[in-house]
């Protein structure tokens, strides 16, 4: 099976206090282990006030950052990503952003999934969707015909 963990950086509000860009990533693996043993190694080197939510890498030092691209770049993974200057974003989608942000990820596995030739594939979804968007999530791929191959299947996770 092989593994694709998405997440994403930025906001898609568009106030003057949003983020100019809004960027969407996967990392992709054929074992669950391979990242979740370097967030683990990391992870048992900070302190006790850290170990116990989810770590952000936005809010990590310079080191810790460091420390875990260092783990993942030693191992055999992929890292595909797509980026949005909001600037560019119609009028009429602005206040559309779950539409930009099913879009967003709905093209970002098309790309990776037309590249590979594995038949299961497990997408591990960050915490940033909540159970209802998940599904609407789920609805979407399977509405567009994203995880459909000749033999391909795609279960998400939270």
């Amino acid at each position: 099976m092989n593994f694709i963990y998405l997440d994403e950086s930025g906001n898609l509000g568009f106030s003057e206090k949003s983020t100019q860009y809004f960027v969407v990533a996967a990392l992709c693996c054929n074992e669950m282990k391979t990242v979740d043993m370097c967030i683990k190694r990391v992870r048992n080197g900070l302190t006790k006030k850290y170990k116990k939510n989810e770590m952000k890498f936005s809010n990590s030092s310079d080191t810790t950052r460091r420390r875990v691209l260092k783990c993942i770049a030693r191992r055999d993974v992929s890292i595909a990503y797509l980026s949005l200057d909001k600037n560019w974003v119609d009028d009429h989608l602005r206040d559309k952003p779950q539409v930009i942000h099913k879009y967003m990820f709905g093209q970002l596995l098309t790309n990776i999934l037309h590249e590979t030739s594995i038949s299961r594939t497990k997408i591990i979804v960050d915490k940033f969707l909540d159970y209802k968007r998940i599904e609407e999530f789920d609805s979407y791929i399977n509405k567009k015909n994203i995880c459909k191959g000749r033999y391909r299947t795609c279960i998400l996770s939270i």
